[in-house]
């Protein structure tokens, strides 16, 4: 299992349109084959930084959402709003 950690920084004043979409779209991204848990979480004094935390059964399911037609509706509206780029981490439970 892989659990996922994506920094997403955006403009502050598109952060509440961020928040809309991405309500919008999270039902599809957790139906996505080999997901297991996908959490979007907002940084409590700095509004502009979310955060994605996924979990996936293995690398090549993760790999498939990248190419899928979810993530290709998702990422570039997402992209559009960065003011930093992402940071993204892929990691493995040890405790």
């Amino acid at each position: 299992m892989i659990r996922r950690i994506v920094k997403l920084s955006f403009h502050i004043e598109k952060v509440e349109e961020i928040h809309r979409f991405l309500k919008g779209k999270v039902d599809s991204i957790r139906a996505v084959d080999g997901c297991e848990y996908l959490e979007i979480v907002q940084d409590r004094k700095n509004k502009g930084l979310i955060f994605t935390l996924s979990h996936w059964q293995s690398e090549d399911h993760l790999n498939a959402y990248r190419k899928s037609e979810v993530f290709g509706g998702v990422w570039p509206i997402l992209k559009a709003s960065f003011n930093a780029p992402p940071e993204a981490y892929s990691t493995d439970q040890i405790l």
